[in-house]
């Protein structure tokens, strides 16, 4: 039997949900870095065939780090609830997909958009939105977005080196614009 690479080794699924909380730092953090760092990428749940496995399909999985105060307060990861991932783990399903035959669980990208965190997926199908302990609230409903407004620089006499002065798409900023 071939081996699939994309589900061993570095690549393997992980098989489970955690919540972790108070872990330990090696180094330091710095005690001004407060909020959440997300990231989300593919994570099969169950394999019906190892050998035919394409790695990019199939349900993603966010996890997800909370700093503040130069600690690492908690990690939690968590498959993206789609109706079939939900199936899948005797839940109820959160939300309808706009078409059943697009209920693909987003496992590309974390975004940020007007408060509220959405799991994406390539090729523009319909995100999931997180909630802040990156539980499924369900598909994104678009018509309840507030608008966006343009972000408001740092003041240049509260910058450190390094920070962010123009988006809230870098990284410190990002993560300072997610806390509570």
């Amino acid at each position: 039997m071939t081996i699939n690479r994309y589900l061993s080794g570095s690549f393997a699924p992980v098989t489970e949900e955690v919540t972790a909380f108070d872990l330990p730092v090696t180094g330091r953090i710095p005690a001004h870095l407060n909020g959440r760092y997300l990231r989300n990428g593919p994570n099969p749940l169950g394999i019906e065939d190892p050998v035919a496995h394409i790695w990019t399909l199939g349900p993603g999985m966010v996890h997800g780090v909370r700093i503040r105060d130069g600690r690492a307060e908690w990690y939690r990861n968590r498959w993206v609830r789609s109706s079939s991932v939900a199936d899948r783990l005797g839940e109820p399903r959160r939300g309808t997909p706009v078409d059943e035959r697009l209920d693909m669980a987003p496992n590309v990208q974390v975004a940020g958009l007007a408060g509220r965190t959405f799991a994406l997926l390539e090729g523009g199908i319909r995100p999931y939105e997180l909630s802040y302990d990156l539980d499924t609230v369900g598909p994104a409903i678009w018509g309840r977005l507030p608008r966006a407004t343009a972000p408001t620089p740092i003041p240049s006499s509260t910058r450190t080196p390094g920070s962010c002065t123009h988006s809230p798409s870098c990284t410190a900023r990002s993560m300072s614009s997610t806390s509570s």
